[in-house]
């Protein structure tokens, strides 16, 4: 497949005016290990190509390899960019095109920007290096790219940092600086990955904006099958370092020829979770091993409340999972070991209630200083739910709209810098409740968006994973723990027999799904009983996502785990989701079953965000 466009690149000069950028034969290695492969491909004037592949095909480091950046790699072939071959350049020539004549846009923009300036300070800067403007000149240019980006309020926002910007906002920010010297090649490095459907759609229109308006080319690197549908002209399929598929997106999309182009297509994860009525027949033991162990008292009495109201006998000191003996409604006491009666049957334990939750957060008053000069931002206002033992709620909204905040009141880990109203009971005990907390830490985990940046790449396998039995049972001996470390990995199929020496290898040494299932290792290593998933899936190419949703599934159907599963994917809502929170502005704006919310929206909002989210046709004008 790459033979003709060898024959291409040595007609005539008339190919180096018909292409900006044209690659043959790039080889990227690492010490022994080959990760490019000899691949061929051009980029014309003005088009935007799509680069496609699963975690660890070799796509990003295609990109920064044509710019010099793949530190301590090998790289050789020829990149030939109007008239200069980017391989032989030294690094000072370097310097001269990146970010002038070709930009990259990193993947994720928190890590990428400088946490110690402001964003405004970090745009400007491109500008006074690359285009000799003023300090006033390149600062006056920067709020004029924000505002071009969309950015409200730009010359208030122009002065905050990374950290005080919402997800969308941070991206247009990386975009800004890409763009502000007007590349003739713009590499956009998965410039969507983290953000909701609505704003996915609204980066990849302003990059396609900008793109017919200047006449830049784009080299669109994503896993996202749909935004290549909606964005590309033509696109490219690399498996293994090695391109294996391209052409017209159309004509790849509708009859792919390479099994792995069929594969990617049809990695959409499906439907898997016990239904809510199904609870009676199926969870006899679930019910048993989840809620025993959740009362287990190595540091006291937990009880719980049924989905009733009724509550549960206090569970004494030293009572093991399985040994719980309860009683519901006045009816005679039984072992739940044993299986539930029919009355029992029909009670559902609350994991956990938030009730009336708000949270508030200082910030200054723009004209004033002062400490009693300060206004107040509401992120979350007036929210309530109740999640069920063994079930998943999915909490939706656009970027800003108040989902990790809640996530992070409902784990208590908002700290002193908010103002949090309401009640979040978990297990019937509130966060806090002195002496429990400690408890309640062990019994809900959470797993972060970006396992690369939660995993701390300075521990190993072992100490990664063994970390939460270190803190809670510090008296078992390093012989159980490596068994409960083993357990745990293999619980998630990470085994030794895979990966030799599994234990002593580090975050780096993993892919993007396989790092993500180290993070579910290193929460179920403690037997919780609920799960808070921040986006658990984002980060991941489409076949990892499906495997990763899979491995969610079986764990909540094996453990009966709980789930608060936040996302911005209508796809993974569907496929885990048995009731969903539609957020807008801090605000539930609706709640009901998955199947009303997908089927039959009732709010406008939620309707547009079903169809900007399932919609892989939507064509960007």
């Amino acid at each position: 497949m790459n033979q003709p466009m060898k024959v291409l690149l040595n007609e005539s000069d008339s190919s180096s005016e018909k292409f900006l950028l044209q690659v043959r034969n790039l080889e990227v290695a690492f010490q022994r290990r080959s990760v490019v492969k000899g691949i061929d491909f051009q980029i014309g004037r003005g088009e935007r190509v799509a680069l496609v592949g699963e975690s660890g095909s070799g796509k990003s480091i295609t990109a920064l390899s044509l710019l010099g950046l793949a530190r301590g790699a090998r790289v050789s072939g020829e990149c030939h960019f109007e008239g200069k071959d980017l391989i032989k350049l030294g690094e000072r020539e370097l310097r001269t095109i990146r970010g002038k004549e070709i930009s990259m846009i990193f993947q994720e923009p928190m890590t990428a920007l400088n946490p110690l300036f402001t964003v405004g300070d970090q745009i400007a800067e491109v500008l006074e290096i690359k285009m000799a403007m003023s300090k006033h000149a390149a600062w006056l240019k920067a709020i004029d790219l924000m505002d071009e980006m969309g950015i409200t309020e730009p010359s208030v926002r122009a002065r905050a940092y990374p950290h005080q910007l919402s997800g969308g906002q941070r991206q247009r920010v990386m975009i800004a600086m890409a763009l502000a010297c007007r590349p003739k090649l713009l590499l956009a490095d998965e410039p969507t990955t983290a953000l909701d459907a609505s704003l996915r759609l609204q980066i990849l229109g302003l990059l396609k904006r900008f793109q017919k308006e200047y006449g830049t080319s784009i080299l669109l690197i994503t896993h996202d099958l749909n935004l290549v549908h909606s964005f590309a002209e033509k696109v490219m399929v690399m498996q293994h370092g090695r391109v294996v598929e391209q052409g017209a997106v159309l004509e790849v999309m509708r009859a792919p020829q390479h099994p792995y182009t069929q594969r990617l297509i049809s990695s959409v994860p499906s439907r898997d979770v016990v239904e809510l009525c199904a609870w009676p027949e199926q969870w006899q033991s679930v019910w048993s091993a989840l809620w025993g162990g959740a009362l287990n008292a190595r540091e006291g009495e937990l009880g719980f409340k049924a989905k009733r109201g009724e509550k549960v006998e206090k569970v004494e000191k030293g009572q093991r999972s399985g040994e719980v003996n309860g009683q519901v409604n006045g009816e005679v006491k039984q072992t739940l070991t044993g299986g539930v009666t029919a009355n029992e049957a029909a009670y559902r334990p609350l994991a956990m209630q938030v009730h009336d939750l708000s949270v508030h957060y200082p910030v200054p008053i723009e004209g004033f200083r002062g400490w009693f000069k300060k206004g107040r931002f509401t992120a979350v206002q007036g929210v309530s739910f109740e999640l069920l033992a063994a079930q998943t709620l999915g909490i939706v909204g656009e970027s800003g709209s108040g989902k990790s905040t809640l996530a992070l009141a409902c784990l208590g880990l908002l700290g002193q810098t908010a103002e949090q109203t309401g009640e979040v009971r978990v297990l019937n005990q509130s966060w806090g409740e002195g002496w429990h907390k400690r408890t309640l830490r062990a019994l809900v985990q959470v797993v972060f968006q970006d396992p690369f940046s939660s995993l701390s790449p300075r521990m190993n396998v072992f100490e990664l994973v063994g970390e939460g039995l270190r803190v809670h049972a510090p008296e078992i001996n390093a012989e159980l723990r490596q068994n409960r470390v083993l357990q745990a990995l293999a619980e998630v199929s990470l085994t030794a027999e895979e990966f030799p020496g599994l234990l002593e290898r580090y975050p780096h040494e993993f892919s993007g799904g396989q790092r993500q299932r180290l993070a579910i290792a290193r929460a179920l290593i403690l037997n919780p009983k609920i799960l808070v998933l921040d986006e658990p899936t984002s980060a991941l190419d489409v076949t990892s996502q499906k495997q990763v949703v899979e491995l969610l599934q079986r764990l909540q159907r094996a453990r009966g785990l709980s789930y608060l599963l936040i996302t911005h994917d209508i796809s993974i809502i569907k496929a885990m989701a048995h009731q969903v929170l539609v957020m807008k502005d801090g605000r539930v704006i609706e709640s009901a079953s998955t199947d009303q919310v997908l089927n039959a929206p009732s709010d406008p909002y939620t309707r547009d965000l079903v169809r900007s989210s399932l919609s892989g046709q939507v064509q960007l004008e």
